[in-house]
């Protein structure tokens, strides 16, 4: 199940969000969440939520912020070098 959350994600990340076919990739990053939360690994979870909060960031709609620092504080809690990039997301949101 795991290997398939990765699929929706890379299909998402690397052939839709490109060519900014949101319905697609918002498909995929939510397929990507949903197989994530049945594997109890809360840290991709949070990575996959993120990617999906992204999304609808780039696609132009609302974003909650304070969903957005506590998947971080997630990723931070658990040590995974994803935060770094996910912290310059939040950045973007602040500037915006």
């Amino acid at each position: 199940m795991q290997r398939e959350a990765v699929r929706h994600r890379k299909m998402a990340f690397q052939a839709y969000i490109p060519s900014k076919e949101w319905k697609q990739v918002e498909y995929h990053y939510k397929r990507a969440l949903e197989l994530a939360q049945s594997i109890p690994d809360p840290v991709e979870a949070a990575n996959m939520e993120l990617n999906l909060l992204r999304m609808y960031h780039l696609s132009g709609r609302p974003v909650d912020v304070n969903r957005v620092k506590e998947l971080i504080k997630v990723l931070e809690d658990a040590g995974d070098q994803r935060a770094e990039k996910k912290r310059a997301f939040l950045e973007e949101l602040d500037q915006a």
